[in-house]
């Protein structure tokens, strides 16, 4: 077949109008018709039927998607720019790039400077903040336009668990944003991907509901609205002629692709250049975060989608340093001496396989006894939960046991601070702690993060350095510059894996360590019991959900939230944040029947891990319900199970929750748990298997 030269890529480039040859202005368009068009290169002609800008298709096979400076993906990010159809995706046409009106517009800002508040002012480590409640607030009350939506409507599989599960996400990152103090950065990316969450939800919603009836002719569009496209709407590119006129129908903007042989029949109106991905259209810079590419590959694979999917929910996990993290170094076995000559034994010097008689040593036998962990008491330590207690006693903690050396911890053992000489050194490592525990404990805060675990003595370490400086007052200020500068270089290393974004304060000494309103110098007893029980509730639910990563292989929503079910107000992707109001209650509460939700809930997560014994299987026979002393029975077999697992995979001894000998003096709302009526008085129905449903 012939090629007509007049429509070559040279003939047009000189004389763009010959695509005008098939003009019909004034007349009706089709789907494929062009209302403007232009030649885009020698091999592709794009047109559009119902838009007024041309924009450039995300052209190529090794399309790098990565992390621009606004957060979005630049020309590969579906809430910015028109990305090829994908029909596993419809709705991704139907996303506002704009608002329809002032109340959603928090859908499409980022946070500024101006309206992050840092979270210490006092602490040693810089970044961590929130958003200011003002601005929340107006971006929670945008993202609630279009959860309530939800109820309004009526929606059918499989749209309707779509829907449910991107509002299980949408909650999860307003909690998120809400309660965790992030660098402004990473406040920033976490308000996009709510963003991304909300704008793709409300595009499903507008899908099923408006547009897709009118690509099927079950409710037309109404003449009034011409054959222009809604303008908010961010469209798609498609060389698929059925797929351009559904969404010419439906008034979604469709810029169709063809190859430029086919220039001499398609009708094309008017011509115009085709806008390049830039400003203000998108944002090409990169982001300054340490941040690797998301995907490669062609724009036109779902694979893009599930990577930018993958990367969104990633945010709502947390880092795993049990996982992450090598275990402690096991000495190195000692190198076989060579047998002694005659003439060693006469050697001056001593050695270690000798008596002091010159007589070698005999081996000691290991111990075939059991060995217990030692429970330390003491006047700043809240009290162990008694059932727990007697569940670590059980376990038999010969050091030979464990297949692997010890892991180190995530934070310092609460018992770390007793265990020093003197009154000023406790007062110096509680001080400490207030200084950093804020910047430590947002490590955890974002999954990119990979915080390392440390050993008692490292730990022990950095609480000791004097981070008031009041050791140094009266030294010249050369030395008390280099004293700053070893605090500086200390805490470095505990912020190794956090990709540089928490840092250390330059100059730390003019500034006083806070536990709530009180300076550290005027700690009561109560105030130290308090701070030594968030230390101990935090390393407790860090180390329950990192055995239940090793010993289980559900990773599904469902089980995170189940994990999070164990804890008052847990949340399993917040587990580091401890409410102090909570300290008497979930497994510490007084009250059996108030303590068996969190029971329950925790036997059922254990039961799926490897070698769960069967004193922890449900039982026929209690479909009527649990008494006291039944529910205490399996607290008990559930602490022992818990603390010989954690011993036997992390190879030492589990920091296990504490209670409080007083209330706490904060505002707090204990959370409702749904109870069911026993079948007998004074009995407790586990409903735990329905919690989730």
């Amino acid at each position: 077949m012939s090629v007509d030269t007049r429509y070559s890529f040279e003939k047009i480039s000189k004389d763009p109008k010959v695509l005008l040859r098939n003009a019909k202005p004034g007349q009706l368009l089709k789907g494929w018709d062009g209302r403007v068009g232009a030649a885009l290169d020698s091999q592709v002609l794009l047109v559009t039927p119902n838009a007024s800008i041309l924009f450039q298709p995300p052209m190529g096979a090794t399309r790098e998607i990565t992390l621009r400076e606004n957060c979005r993906y630049g020309q590969d990010d579906h809430l910015s720019w028109p990305q090829p159809y994908n029909p596993k995706r419809p709705h991704l046409g139907c996303i506002r790039k704009a608002p329809i009106d002032i109340r959603f517009q928090p859908l499409y800002g980022l946070p500024q400077c101006r309206d992050f508040e840092e979270l210490d002012t006092c602490s040693a480590i810089t970044g961590p903040g929130l958003w200011s409640r003002l601005k929340f607030a107006q971006f929670r009350g945008a993202c609630d336009l279009v959860l309530r939506d939800i109820e309004t409507g009526t929606w059918n599989e499989p749209h309707k668990s779509l829907i449910r599960t991107y509002q299980t996400y949408i909650e999860m990152f307003l909690e998120r944003i809400e309660c965790l103090p992030l660098v402004l950065e990473r406040l920033k990316v976490s308000v996009t991907e709510t963003q991304r969450l909300v704008l793709e939800l409300q595009a499903i919603m507008d899908y099923v509901s408006v547009y897709q009836p009118r690509m099927i002719g079950a409710s037309p569009r109404p003449p009034e609205d011409g054959q222009l496209a809604v303008r908010n709407l961010v469209g798609v590119f498609t060389m698929n002629h059925t797929v351009a006129q559904e969404c010419f129908w439906a008034g979604i903007p469709v810029w169709v692709i063809y190859p430029l042989a086919s220039a001499p029949t398609v009708r094309i109106d008017t011509l115009d250049e085709i806008q390049e991905p830039a400003p203000p259209f998108v944002v090409l810079s990169k982001s300054c975060l340490r941040v690797r590419p998301v995907y490669i590959g062609s724009a036109t694979d779902d694979d893009k989608y599930k990577a930018i999917e993958t990367y969104t929910r990633s945010h709502l996990t947390m880092p795993n340093p049990f996982l992450t993290s090598t275990a402690l170094q096991a000495p190195s076995a000692p190198v076989p001496a060579t047998p002694s000559s005659t003439r060693e034994r006469y050697e001056p010097y001593k050695r270690s396989n000798l008596s002091r008689r010159g007589k070698e040593k005999r081996l000691k036998q290991a111990k075939s006894t059991n060995a217990m962990f030692e429970v330390m008491t003491h006047s700043h330590l809240p009290p162990f939960i008694t059932t727990w207690k007697l569940g670590l006693q059980r376990v038999n903690a010969a050091k030979e046991r464990p297949p692997c050396p010890p892991m180190g911890f995530a934070f310092p053992r609460p018992d770390l601070f007793v265990t020093v000489q003197t009154d000023a050194k406790f007062r110096l490592m509680i001080t400490s702690w207030l200084r950093l525990h804020v910047g430590l404990l947002a490590r955890f805060n974002d999954a990119s993060y990979q915080p390392q675990l440390r050993n008692h003595q490292t730990w022990r370490t950095i609480l000791q350095i004097d981070w008031l400086d009041e050791q140094s007052q009266g030294f010249s200020f050369s030395s008390r510059a280099r004293g700053e500068q070893v605090r500086r270089d200390q805490v470095a290393t505990f912020l190794e894996g956090c990709q540089g974004e928490l840092s250390v304060k330059a100059s730390v000494s003019d500034q006083r360590a806070q536990w709530g309103d009180k300076e550290s110098s005027s700690l009561s007893l109560e105030d130290i019991r308090e701070i030594l029980w968030e230390l101990a509730e935090v390393n407790f639910r860090l180390e329950f959900q990192a055995l239940d990563r090793k010993l289980c292989g559900n990773e599904s929503v469902r089980h995170q939230m189940l994990i999070g079910r164990c804890f008052p107000n847990g949340k399993a992707n917040m587990l580091h944040r401890v409410p102090l109001g909570s300290a008497n209650y979930g497994l510490a509460h007084s009250n059996w029947l108030e303590r068996a939700p969190y029971v329950f809930a925790m036997r059922r997560c254990m039961q799926e891990w490897k070698n769960c014994p069967s004193s922890l299987s449900p039982s026929s026979n209690q479909k009527g319900g649990y008494s006291e002393s039944e529910v205490e029975v399996i607290e008990q077999e559930m602490a022992y199970f818990y603390a010989e697992s954690f011993f036997m995979n992390f190879g030492r001894e589990p920091i296990f929750p504490c209670n409080l000998t007083h209330t706490p003096d904060v505002t707090y709302v204990p959370e409702r748990r749904e109870r069911a009526q026993a079948a007998r008085p004074s009995f407790y129905l586990d409903i735990s298997q329905w919690e989730d449903s």
